[in-house]
């Protein structure tokens, strides 16, 4: 029999192979250290970028998956973001290291198996189900009596003061009450929004899931859609325009994730983020306070990326400023103190757990 009627499964046989070829790879380009050890993970096994390094400040950062899924590799570090298939990853490192029926193998299974992972582990029929319910942006404004904020338009000064007002369509007004839409990527349609009344000293915001809005809208839902998912779905601000391929910034509230490319809000520090665990590209900035900054060490603990606001306040020299719960206040901060330090957010953001005294 020669090599290529060998008949090769991509079992664990195949992936014991595997990680010891890409332990070689790891101490042939790292030398020796924290990054030459791999981490298995049930869907993948993350590791120090070879390509990149990983960075040279934190010693710890995995940054480099091979999905077992596709059989490809993805370094989710900002300056190097390689995309291979195994074959590519394993024969730019060790040329001989998969015999050719092992790499037709690896072919088949990808052309097999070559179906995009929608988002996350969340079904791909939720996000259909939201855009089959979202609800025209028109229908919204008659059927709440308010109106998309514009310049010189009430709630505007609002919107200026918290710097919001260059994201306009995103915002609507009427009696009293801002409207913040969880928008479709079209901007045409809303799944979910807020309400912050503005003519109460209360500071709290109210939110309405899809179900909610229905009701709150004199609507009725579609009768086959999962109404529950749906109801969860949609209260994940941003929800319908994020590449999770990209970093993704989770905050707890809408108003923090407009001012960073790419990001979901939670609307509440206590929300379940189980449905992010096997996603390498999520971060978590909640805010600064005793919540959020708990809330941000238990999920260090678990080796996920946080934001370390006490470490970025100190080295930005910023411990005069009074007032900085949340990334608005950071950017309102910097815009009235003409200060750039909202330029070097992605610097404070770490996995290791050894930085829990800097969150």
């Amino acid at each position: 029999m020669t090599t290529l009627d060998k008949k090769i499964a991509i079992d664990q046989i195949f992936k014991d192979k595997i990680e010891g070829l890409i332990e070689d790879i790891l101490v042939t380009t790292h030398g020796s250290g924290p990054k030459t050890k791999l981490k298995r993970m049930h869907n993948r096994l993350t590791f120090a970028c070879p390509y990149c390094g990983d960075g040279s400040t934190d010693m710890l950062k995995k940054r480099g998956n091979l999905f077992w899924d596709t059989l490809y590799y993805h370094c989710y570090n900002y300056g190097c973001k390689s995309h291979k298939s195994l074959n590519e990853f394993i024969n730019d490192y060790v040329p001989n290291g998969l015999d050719s029926s092992e790499r037709l193998a690896v072919i088949d299974f990808i052309k097999a198996n070559n179906v995009k992972t929608v988002r996350n582990n969340m079904k791909y029929e939720i996000f259909e189900g939201l855009y089959k319910c979202a609800v025209p942006i028109e229908t919204f404004l008659e059927r709440t009596g308010s109106r998309i904020v514009r310049k010189g338009m009430p709630g505007f000064d609002y919107l200026k003061e918290r710097l919001l007002h260059k994201f306009e369509g995103e915002f609507s007004y009427g009696n009293g009450k801002l409207y913040i839409l969880n928008l479709t990527s079209d901007h045409k349609r809303i799944v979910g929004f807020q309400i912050r009344n503005l003519q109460r000293a209360s500071a709290k915001y109210l939110t309405y899931n899809i179900e909610k809005m229905y009701h709150f809208c004199g609507l009725d839902l579609p009768e086959d859609e999962d109404v529950q998912r749906l109801n969860d779905v949609s209260t994940l601000f941003g929800i319908l325009n994020i590449d999770f391929t990209r970093p993704v910034t989770i905050f707890e509230g809408p108003i923090d994730a407009k001012f960073i490319n790419n990001s979901l809000a939670l609307c509440t520090v206590g929300r379940n983020v189980e449905q992010f665990a096997d996603i390498p590209t999520i971060r978590y900035m909640f805010d600064n306070d005793r919540a959020g900054r708990d809330a941000m060490r238990d999920l260090l603990k678990q080796g996920k990326e946080v934001f370390l606001w006490d470490k970025f306040i100190k080295e930005q020299r910023l411990t005069e400023i009074k007032k900085l719960k949340d990334l608005n206040d950071l950017i309102i901060a910097c815009y009235q103190n003409k200060l750039d330090s909202y330029k070097y957010l992605n610097s404070y953001f770490s996995s290791n757990s050894l930085d829990s005294f800097y969150v």
